[in-house]
């Protein structure tokens, strides 16, 4: 039997340079027409980081995203984008919020979802050749900085994508929905790492782990996401598990599809998630299992 259709969300750049694959975007231009692309494959949502056009280093320039998300939306009417909130580049929790709130402001470039991460975790990226790549990062995301960029998104229209780094995550988000401070339909991203320790990793068994944890008889629509690796192997649990896929250049290089579009990734974990019994949700579909507006 055929499996209701599932999100795909394409990751397009992070703080991703171009070492490993040349096609990671970095000006609105490049954004828009990796969105576009993307979206003719099979991605219903893109999540993108704001970068210097030339260096690709990170810009928290509420006028570089507003550029990119009106791009985006006049090349994929109905797309889903998602700007990043600057994660570790900004400790203040909500001061991550500062540009989108100058988005909301106008409906032009207001955005839709806005990621909020659930847990403080160690970024303690490991490589066995390597060794210890960070060491003194701590990503913090204490509650009271949490409640107060839930409060700051909704008095500006925007609603929460809840990130689940660990368990832990999962069990918050739980109290969090119990307390009513938020809401449902709830987009879900289930992050894994090989690369970060201090989450589950990227294996079938390390995304149950975080499927188990997830509050039941809620309304959470949830991609997958493996940070720093493949997340194509992952594709056939996640749509068993009644999840889609996110994924792109931003999280990793795909050597394994030679060097790769965003396009050719979301390509990729399309036909995947046609094998496993499903197809990807159309803009249109993802915007009813997200309450979101019609386009």
């Amino acid at each position: 039997m055929s499996r209701a259709p599932v999100i795909v969300e394409a990751r397009l750049n992070e703080y991703t340079l171009r070492e490993r694959n040349p096609h990671v975007p970095f000006s609105p231009e490049e954004i828009a027409s990796a969105a576009a692309d993307c979206a003719e494959a099979g991605a219903a949502v893109v999540h993108f980081h704001a970068r210097d056009p030339e260096s690709g280093a990170p810009s928290h320039d509420a006028a570089v995203y507003a550029d990119a998300i009106r791009r985006i939306r006049a090349a994929a009417p109905g797309l889903i984008a998602v700007p990043t909130l600057g994660a570790t580049e900004i400790p203040d929790s909500v001061a991550r919020c500062a540009h989108v709130l100058a988005l909301a402001r106008d409906p032009r470039t207001r955005p839709e979802l806005a990621p909020l991460d659930l847990s403080s975790i160690d970024v303690d990226a490991y490589d066995a050749r390597r060794g210890f790549l960070v060491d003194a990062l701590v990503y913090q995301n204490p509650l009271r900085g949490l409640r107060g960029q839930i409060e700051a998104l909704r008095g500006a229209g925007v609603r929460p994508e809840a990130v689940l780094w660990s368990i832990g995550s999962a069990r918050r988000l739980g109290a969090l929905l119990e307390r009513g401070e938020l809401e449902e339909p709830l987009f879900c991203e289930l992050l894994v790492s090989d690369l970060l320790l201090s989450t589950a990793p990227a294996s079938v068994r390390g995304l149950l782990s975080l499927c188990e944890f997830l509050p039941r008889g809620r309304r959470l629509p949830w991609v997958a996401l493996a940070s720093g690796g493949s997340a194509l192997h992952l594709i056939p649990a996640a749509v068993e598990q009644g999840g889609g896929i996110a994924l792109g250049l931003g999280d990793w290089a795909y050597p394994e599809l030679g060097t790769p579009t965003n396009a050719a990734v979301v390509a990729e974990a399309a036909r995947l998630v046609r094998a496993s019994g499903s197809r990807p949700a159309t803009a249109s579909e993802a915007r009813e299992l997200l309450g979101l507006a019609k386009a």
